[in-house]
């Protein structure tokens, strides 16, 4: 507490600390005598006094006063070079010149992503040979890279050149199914007919995707629907779209495998896609070779177990499950190393 007290007492000293405006006027005038003529009140040619509002006397530091608090004042400011004083061009050209002079003299500079922006011209006229970031999502950082390319002594931690993620598509996430309480989590190995292995055409592609189920009465007959969570590859763009899908089945037709897992707690799908938004669960990416459903569909199990929606071993019970159809001779679950999140 002592420290504290001391800490505040010298911090409210540092604040309230301010040079005079008899010594700004002192200083301007051995150092920038440019300045010096600007503020200087000049003499009047009789025996009478300037005077101010309310009758006040205006002395020789009036005018520093009032370009301190940021005032303007018409009187007395004549002339050209005094004009792009009041103006703030002069003061702003020596503070660029200052500021480029210390950055100089630094060996590491640091600032915001707001901060780069702001100074990135001062900084590219610095010119240090090394520039240290911590991500260049955003390319205001990049304006700011000095003089050099991306690739000359630039050291970066984090996402580095990533685009922008999809939003989430729910165009086909009605909104009867959204408030539903979910009876089971599932997650399908769905056929891909027109996809094969490589090397052994004979075998087809599995895609992997999580789901929701419950049951609804229909007519007095008891039916399931359920509501897909998907990701989706858009042309050669790596990065996926994760969809929201309404369907009326519990698992497809043409899924040939799946795993389904009771829930320890109320949710819905609404909540999963809460969670899934939270979670930044669309930055991802497949890799080169196109493929990365199983890696999301299986961290999509894992942070449900996390969040104690699924019971716990709910992913190793998955993976047993992946492994079953990734041994059956007929179909293709491939490896998706590089396949990852953002």
């Amino acid at each position: 507490m002592k420290h504290n007290a001391s800490l505040q007492v010298s911090f409210t000293t540092l604040l309230s600390s301010q040079p005079s405006p008899e010594t700004s006027l002192a200083h301007t005038e051995s150092k920038d005598p440019k300045f010096f003529r600007a503020f200087r009140v000049p003499d009047p040619e009789d025996v009478m006094r300037f005077v101010g509002r309310k009758g006040k006397v205006v002395d020789e530091t009036f005018l520093v006063c009032q370009w301190m608090q940021g005032s303007h004042v018409r009187m007395f400011k004549n002339g050209q070079v005094a004009h792009r004083v009041w103006n703030g061009d002069d003061f702003a050209r020596q503070f660029k010149k200052t500021l480029v002079e210390q950055l100089r003299t630094k060996g590491i500079i640091g600032c915001t992503m707001t901060g780069a922006a702001k100074f990135a011209e001062d900084a590219r006229a610095a010119s240090p040979d090394v520039s240290l970031v911590e991500e260049v999502l955003e390319n205001r950082v990049v304006t700011a890279q000095l003089n050099k390319t991306a690739s000359q002594n630039d050291s970066r931690w984090g996402p580095q050149d990533y685009p922008q993620p999809k939003p989430i598509d729910v165009r086909r996430w009605l909104t009867r199914d959204r408030d539903k309480k979910i009876d089971k989590f599932i997650a399908t190995a769905v056929l891909m007919h027109r996809e094969f292995k490589p090397d052994d055409p004979t075998r087809k592609l599995i895609h992997w995707r999580g789901g929701g189920t419950y049951k609804v009465l229909d007519r007095g007959r008891e039916k399931w629907r359920s509501i897909s969570f998907d990701t989706q590859k858009l042309g050669t763009d790596p990065v996926i779209e994760v969809q929201l899908i309404s369907k009326s089945f519990k698992v497809s037709s043409v899924a040939p495998y799946y795993w389904e897992s009771p829930l320890l707690r109320e949710y819905t799908s609404r909540d999963v896609f809460d969670l899934l938004v939270a979670k930044k669960f669309n930055r991802y990416m497949y890799n080169g070779a196109g493929c990365g459903c199983l890696t999301w569909t299986t961290a999509l199990v894992r942070l449900l177990e996390e969040e104690g929606v699924l019971p716990t071993g709910s992913e190793r019970e998955f993976l047993l499950k992946v492994n079953e159809a990734r041994a059956d001779a007929r179909y293709w679950v491939p490896e998706e190393p590089g396949a990852g999140f953002y």
